[in-house]
C-alpha cells in the first residue's frame, strides 16, 4: 500500500477511525480505573480460582468442585497472572488491570463489528451511528472491563452473527443479471467456517450464548445456503470438540462442563435456586440498566424495524434469544448482553430515520446533533452517578488493608458468606477468615480473642446495629482502625475496619 493509497483511505474513513480510537481510549481508561466486581461470578469464577492455582490458597466455588465451568477463561487469566508476576508485578490491583485490558481488547470486536453489521443490514451511516453508540455508551464501557465470561462471550457471538448475516445477504442485482461471486463455494466455506469458529469461541466462554446461533442456522437452511450452514456446523462442532478435549484434560471427562451446565441449569432447574424472576423480567432489567434513556432507545428501535428479509431475520433471532432466556426462571441482565448490541442496530436505523419526518432539511442536522449530545450526556451522567465503574471498591480496599497488616492473624467479616466477599485474592494473606452475622459475632470473638483479629463490617450492617456492636466492642476491647467511605449508595457502600487490642 503506497502513501497515496493510505492518504485516500484516511480521508475516506477518518470519522470511523476516530470513533474506534475513542472507543479504545475509553476502554483502556475504564480498565485502569475499574476495581472490584459487580457479581460474585466475576471474582470467583476466574480471579479467585486462578489465585488459588498460583498461590496455593483461596476459595473454590461450587462450580469448580462439580466441574460445571470451562477452564478456557481461567486459563487465559492464569497466563496473564503468570506474565505479570514474571514482570515483577505483585500487587493484585496491577495484575487485575492487565486482566481487564484483555477484556477491553475483546470488547473492541463488538465496537468494530457493529459498524459492519449496521452497514450490512441497513447502510454505512447506520453503521457509523451504531459503532459510535457502542463506543461511548456507559453500559458497553462498564461491561468491557469486567472479568466475567458473559461480557467476553458476547463479542464472539456478535462476530458470529456478522458472518452468518454475510451468508444470508441477498446477492446484489445489476439490471436483470445477478452479480454472483466468482467462487461461491469458497465464499460460503470461508464465511461459514468463520461463523462457526466465532460462535464456538463464544460457546467456550459462555455455553448459553450458542443459543443465538440456532435461528441463524435455521435461516440458512430456509434460504438454501446449504454449504454455508454445513461449514458453520462443521466449525462449531470442531470448537465443541476442542472444549471436550479441554474438559478431558482439566476435569477428566469429555465435554463434562457443558453437560453438567445443561443438567444443572436446564434439566434439573438448579438455576432457580439462585433466584426466580417473573416472565419478561428482562424488560425492567433493561430499563434499570438504561434508565430514562431506555424509552428513547425503545422508540428508535421501533422506528428502525424494517420489513426486508435480512433485518426480519435479525429481529427474529433477537426475539428467539430473548424468549428462551425469559423462559428460564433465573434472570440476570448480563445474560442478554449479546442482543443488547444487536438492538443497537435497529436503534441506529431509527435515529437515521427520525429526522426524515422533518420536512425542513436545515433542521435535520440540528436534530442529529441534539440526539448525539443527549446520548453522550446520558452516558456520562449514568457513568458517574447512576452506575459505578468501581463496584465493591471499598470492600476490596478493606480486605487489602487487613492483608497488608503484619500483625493480622484472623479476619472476621459481617457477610452472608465467603462468596459475597472479595476473597483471598484481595486479602493476599493466608489467614483464617470467618463470616458472621449479628447473632454469631460474640461466638467468633470468643473463639479468636487471643489472636490479633480484624473485623470488617459494612455500613448497612453497622449503623442499624450500632448499640449492639458498641457493647460488644467494649466487652472485647475492640477499637475502630479505619473507615473506607462509600462512593455509591447502590454499588459501593462504606466499610468499617476494627481490631481487638490484646
Amino acid at each position: 500500500m503506497n502513501r497515496r493509497t493510505i492518504k485516500v483511505f484516511l480521508r475516506d474513513h477518518w470519522l470511523l477511525l476516530a470513533i474506534w480510537s475513542l472507543a479504545l481510549i475509553l476502554r483502556i481508561i475504564v480498565a485502569i480505573i475499574s476495581k472490584g466486581y459487580i457479581h460474585a461470578d466475576e471474582q470467583f469464577q476466574s480471579i479467585e480460582i486462578v489465585f488459588r492455582k498460583i498461590f496455593g490458597y483461596g476459595y473454590v466455588p461450587w462450580e469448580f468442585q462439580r466441574g460445571i465451568r470451562s477452564w478456557l477463561y481461567p486459563g487465559i487469566v492464569w497466563l496473564i497472572f503468570k506474565t505479570m508476576l514474571f514482570l515483577g508485578c505483585t500487587r493484585i490491583e496491577t495484575i487485575l488491570i492487565a486482566v481487564r485490558l484483555f477484556s477491553a481488547a475483546c470488547s473492541m470486536i463488538t465496537v468494530i463489528t457493529s459498524y459492519f453489521l449496521g452497514k450490512l443490514f441497513f447502510s454505512k451511516r447506520v453503521g457509523l451511528i451504531a459503532t459510535f453508540f457502542v463506543a461511548i455508551w456507559f453500559d458497553f464501557l462498564f461491561w468491557s472491563a469486567r472479568t466475567i465470561t458473559d461480557s467476553i462471550a458476547m463479542n464472539f457471538a456478535i462476530l458470529g452473527v456478522y458472518f452468518f448475516a454475510r451468508l444470508l445477504k441477498k446477492r446484489q442485482k445489476k439490471g436483470s443479471a445477478q452479480i454472483i461471486p466468482r467462487k461461491p463455494l469458497v465464499f460460503e466455506a470461508i464465511h461459514g467456517l468463520l461463523a462457526g469458529f466465532a460462535f464456538g469461541l463464544s460457546f467456550m466462554f459462555k455455553f448459553s450464548t450458542v443459543i443465538l446461533a440456532i435461528p441463524f442456522l435455521v435461516f440458512l437452511f430456509i434460504e438454501r445456503r446449504w454449504k454455508g450452514a454445513l461449514f458453520s456446523l462443521l466449525a462449531l462442532c470442531c470448537m465443541v470438540l476442542v472444549q471436550g478435549l479441554l474438559d478431558f484434560y482439566t476435569w477428566g471427562g469429555f465435554l463434562q462442563s457443558p453437560i453438567e451446565f445443561f443438567m444443572y441449569n436446564i434439566w434439573t432447574g438448579g438455576s432457580s435456586a439462585h433466584g426466580v424472576s417473573p416472565f419478561l423480567a428482562y424488560l425492567p432489567l433493561m430499563l434499570d440498566a438504561y434508565g430514562e434513556y431506555f424509552m428513547l432507545f425503545l422508540l428508535f428501535i421501533c422506528l428502525g424495524i424494517k420489513k426486508d428479509r435480512l433485518s426480519l431475520y435479525l429481529l427474529l433471532a433477537v426475539l428467539f434469544y430473548f424468549l428462551v432466556f425469559n423462559l428460564i426462571g433465573h434472570k440476570e441482565y448480563r445474560f442478554i448482553l449479546p442482543i443488547m448490541a444487536l438492538l443497537v442496530l435497529f436503534a441506529a436505523k431509527g435515529v437515521l430515520k427520525y429526522p426524515s419526518f422533518i420536512h425542513k432539511k436545515h433542521f435535520q442536522k440540528q436534530i442529529y446533533g441534539f440526539l448525539a449530545i443527549v446520548t453522550v450526556g446520558f452516558s456520562a451522567s449514568y457513568a458517574f452517578y447512576f452506575y459505578s465503574f468501581q463496584p465493591a471498591r471499598q470492600y476490596c480496599d478493606a480486605f487489602q488493608f487487613v492483608g497488608e497488616q503484619e500483625e493480622s492473624e484472623v479476619l472476621l467479616v459481617a457477610s452472608l458468606g465467603a462468596f459475597f466477599s472479595p476473597g483471598y485474592t484481595y486479602l493476599h494473606k493466608n489467614i483464617p477468615v470467618g463470616y458472621f452475622r449479628k447473632s454469631t459475632f460474640n461466638y467468633f470473638m470468643t473463639e479468636f480473642q487471643t489472636n490479633n483479629t480484624y473485623i470488617i463490617i459494612p455500613e448497612s450492617e453497622y449503623i442499624p446495629n450500632f448499640q449492639f456492636y458498641q457493647d460488644s466492642f467494649l466487652h472485647f476491647n475492640i477499637t475502630l482502625v479505619k473507615i473506607f467511605h462509600g462512593t455509591h449508595p447502590r454499588f459501593d457502600e462504606g466499610m468499617y475496619v476494627f481490631k481487638n487490642n490484646l
